[in-house]
C-alpha cells in the first residue's frame, strides 16, 4: 500500500512540475511578445518579426514535445508544423496559416531587398499570440 502511495506521489509531482513549466513558458512567451510589440512600435520591424517568429517556433516545439512527436535532427518552424499536421494535432488551414507566418518571419530574417512592412509584422505578432493560445 505504501509503494502505491509513493507511486501516486511521483505521478502527482510530475504533473505539478509540468504545470509549473507550462506557466513559466507562457510568461516568457508573453514577455517576448511584449518586447516584439515594443520593437514594432519603434519601427524595428525586422527585429520584432524575428522575435515573434522565435516565440512561435518555441511554442510549436513545446507542443511537439508534449505530444511526444519525433523531431528532425535540425528542427525548424516548418518541420514542427509539418509534424503537428501529420499527427493530426493541427488541421490543414492552421498548418497553412503557420506557413504564412513563417514566410513573414523569414522575410524579417533575410535581407533580400524586400523589407517587411509594419502591417505584416503587426499581423505576425498578433497571430503568434493567438496561435500560442489556440494550438496546444
Amino acid at each position: 500500500m505504501q509503494i502505491g502511495i509513493l507511486r501516486s506521489c511521483k505521478s502527482r509531482l510530475e504533473s505539478k512540475l509540468n504545470d509549473v513549466k507550462a506557466l513559466l513558458q507562457a510568461e516568457i512567451f508573453d514577455n517576448e511578445l511584449d518586447s516584439a510589440r515594443h520593437l514594432h512600435k519603434n519601427s524595428y520591424y525586422r527585429a520584432a518579426g524575428m522575435l515573434a517568429g522565435v516565440v512561435l517556433e518555441g511554442h510549436l516545439k513545446s507542443v511537439c514535445l508534449n505530444h511526444q512527436l519525433a523531431l528532425a535532427p535540425t528542427p525548424t518552424l516548418s518541420k514542427f508544423s509539418e509534424a503537428l499536421k501529420n499527427s493530426g494535432v493541427i488541421d490543414l488551414p492552421t498548418w497553412r496559416h503557420i506557413s504564412a507566418l513563417s514566410d513573414i518571419r523569414n522575410k524579417c530574417g533575410h535581407a533580400k531587398g524586400v523589407e517587411p512592412t509594419a502591417d505584416e509584422v503587426g499581423l505576425l505578432i498578433q497571430d503568434v499570440e493567438r496561435m500560442i493560445k489556440r494550438v496546444y
